[in-house]
């Protein structure tokens, strides 16, 4: 286990569907002394441990307003129909997770830990899996102390904007949840609470160097 006392902890990415969750947990840990926010908007949270940091990532930025935190949690992530194009997701789910992470790594951060997307695969032959996968490669050539990568399949919760399509692809999951064993196990969908506490448990655990996280995995750290 890490000296987790006293921890300051950095979110980017807390109004998506993993990023309130974990906003919640953290403030549920003592280990966590500082919780900070960073976005385009802030999440409709308060509590006495969490200030928020809004920033035009469109424009001029660094991190250099929030001050050295022990661990980044990254839950930035699009969908190309969210994003109008190919493009356009890659500069949230690449280039801008990417600039984060650099930047963290620069101001001394050791721990990094992201949000990426089972079957990421950096020579992948789909666009969505490869641009995980480089995201992957790119994060891991920095040479964080600590880099968790987890890779969830379809996640589960409250959505904000869900759609019908969405509702039924969700409970289409729950359904087939049991039958997904084995080698399958890892697309197996799962709550985005879980998640949360996965990237919890990585940060306060003895982990050390590229820890690849999905499956049964997600859920143990989950657990601990």
């Amino acid at each position: 286990m890490n000296d987790t006392g006293g921890r300051q902890a950095l979110v980017v990415g807390a109004t998506g569907l993993v990023g309130r969750s974990l906003l919640t947990r953290l403030t549920q840990h003592d280990s966590y002394e500082m919780i900070a926010t960073l976005g385009r908007r802030a999440p409709d949270f308060r509590h006495e441990r969490v200030s928020h940091h809004v920033v035009d990532f469109s424009g001029d930025w660094n991190l250099s307003a929030i001050s050295r935190v022990d661990v980044l949690f990254c839950c930035l992530g699009t969908t190309i129909k969210q994003a109008g194009s190919q493009a356009a997701f890659r500069a949230i789910d690449f280039d801008l997770v990417v600039a984060i992470a650099r930047q963290a790594f620069k101001s001394g951060t050791g721990t990094f830990v992201v949000v990426s997307s089972v079957g990421a695969r950096a020579d992948a032959g789909s666009f969505y899996p490869r641009t995980k996968g480089e995201m992957e490669q790119a994060v891991s050539s920095l040479g964080f102390k600590r880099l968790g990568i987890l890779r969830p399949s379809l996640l589960l919760g409250a959505r904000q904007d869900l759609r019908i399509a969405e509702q039924l692809g969700q409970h289409a999951a729950r359904l087939f949840k049991p039958l997904m064993v084995g080698g399958l196990n890892r697309y197996r969908a799962v709550d985005a609470r879980t998640v949360a506490d996965s990237m919890i448990g990585f940060d306060l655990s003895d982990a050390a160097g590229v820890c690849i996280i999905e499956g049964k995995e997600i859920r143990r750290l989950a657990q601990s």
